[in-house]
C-alpha cells in the first residue's frame, strides 16, 4: 500500500518499472520501504546543439595554439641551427688568417732576437700571446657548436699525459711568470695510457687560461698527476679568490661566469669549462672542482686508465 508518493510514476502504475533505489526503513518502521524512480525527461534536445558547438569550438581553439606553438618551437630550432652553423663557418674562416698571424710573428720574433732588438721581442711576444688567446676561444666555439649540433667526439690514442703537460706548461710559463705566478708540477703519470691529446690539452688551456684570469691576486700555481691502476687525475691548483659557494654549482654550466661586469678585467665567453667538462665525460672521465680545497681553486680532471 502507498501511503504517500511525489510526483507521478514512469508508467502509471506501482510494478511497472522497477525502483531505481529502495531502502527499508528501520524499526519500528522495518515493514515499510522507500522507493524512487528515475523520470523519463534527459536533456532538452534544445540545448544539445550548443553545447556540441561549444565543445568543437574549444577542440579547434586548442588545436590552432597547438599548430602556432609547434610551428614557433620549429621555428626557433631552425634559427638556432642557422646561428650555430654560421659561427661554425666564422670561426674556421678566422683559423687560417689567425695562423699565418702566429708564424710570421713567431718568424719576426726570432729575427728580433738575433738582431737583439730587445723592445720587438717584447712586442712581438704579445703579439703571439694575443694570437694564441684568440685561438684558444676559436677553437672553444668550434668545440661548442660541435656539441650543439650533437657531433662532439674525442679521439682516443696512446700517449703520455706527463709529457702533454709538461708540453703545455712551457708555452703558458712565460706569461704566468711575467704576472708573477710561482708555478710548481708535481708530475707522476709518465705510463702512456689511451686518451685524446688534443681534447686533454684544451681541457688543461681553458683551465690555465681561468688561472691567469682571475688568480693574478695569489700568484701560485701547481700542477699534479697521479695515475691509479683505474683512473689517471690532472689538478690544476691555484691560491686565487677561488670560486663563490652561490656559483659552485653553476659554473659548468655555458655561458656562466664568475664576474659580469665590464670592468673585471677578464674577458671570456663563458663556455671554457663547460666545454671542458663535455670533453671529459667523453672519455669516461670527469672535470671537479674540489670543495674541500679552501686556499683557491682546485679543478681535477679524471680520465680512465685505458690501455686497449
Amino acid at each position: 500500500m502507498v501511503i504517500h508518493q511525489w510526483g507521478s510514476l514512469p508508467a502509471g502504475k506501482p510494478g511497472a518499472v522497477p525502483p531505481a533505489v529502495r531502502r527499508a526503513c528501520s524499526a519500528p518502521l522495518s515493514m515499510w520501504h522507500l522507493e524512487a524512480y528515475a523520470g523519463r525527461r534527459g536533456v532538452p534536445r534544445g540545448n544539445v546543439l550548443p553545447v556540441l558547438m561549444g565543445a568543437g569550438a574549444a577542440g579547434l581553439a586548442l588545436l590552432g595554439l597547438a599548430w602556432m606553438l609547434y610551428r614557433e618551437g620549429t621555428r626557433e630550432m631552425r634559427e638556432a641551427r642557422r646561428r650555430v652553423s654560421f659561427v661554425n663557418q666564422v670561426s674556421h674562416e678566422l683559423k687560417t688568417p689567425l695562423t699565418n698571424i702566429r708564424l710570421y710573428a713567431e718568424m719576426a720574433q726570432q729575427q728580433a732576437e738575433a738582431a737583439g732588438e730587445e723592445s720587438v721581442v717584447r712586442h712581438l711576444a704579445v703579439v703571439e700571446a694575443e694570437t694564441s688567446r684568440l685561438g684558444r676561444l676559436i677553437h672553444n666555439v668550434l668545440t661548442f657548436a660541435r656539441h650543439q649540433r650533437d657531433q662532439l667526439a674525442v679521439h682516443p690514442q696512446r700517449a703520455v699525459l706527463d709529457d702533454l703537460v709538461s708540453r703545455a706548461l712551457d708555452l703558458w710559463r712565460p706569461g704566468l711568470e711575467a704576472k708573477g705566478f710561482e708555478v710548481k708540477i708535481d708530475l707522476h703519470a709518465p705510463e702512456p695510457f689511451l686518451f685524446d691529446p688534443d681534447a686533454v690539452e684544451q681541457i688543461l688551456g681553458n683551465l690555465l687560461s681561468n688561472v691567469e684570469k682571475y688568480a693574478g691576486a695569489g700568484r701560485w700555481l701547481r700542477l699534479a698527476t697521479e695515475a691509479g691502476p683505474r683512473m689517471v687525475r690532472l689538478v690544476v691548483e691555484d691560491h686565487g679568490p677561488g670560486v663563490p659557494k652561490a656559483k659552485k654549482d653553476v659554473i659548468f654550466q655555458p655561458f656562466v661566469r664568475l664576474r659580469n661586469d665590464l670592468a673585471e678585467g677578464a674577458s671570456g665567453t663563458g663556455i671554457g669549462l663547460a666545454i671542458s667538462r663535455e670533453l671529459a665525460q667523453l672519455h669516461g672521465g670527469g672535470l671537479t672542482l674540489d670543495d674541500a680545497w679552501s686556499d683557491g681553486a682546485r679543478f681535477v680532471i679524471t680520465l680512465p686508465n685505458k690501455q686497449s
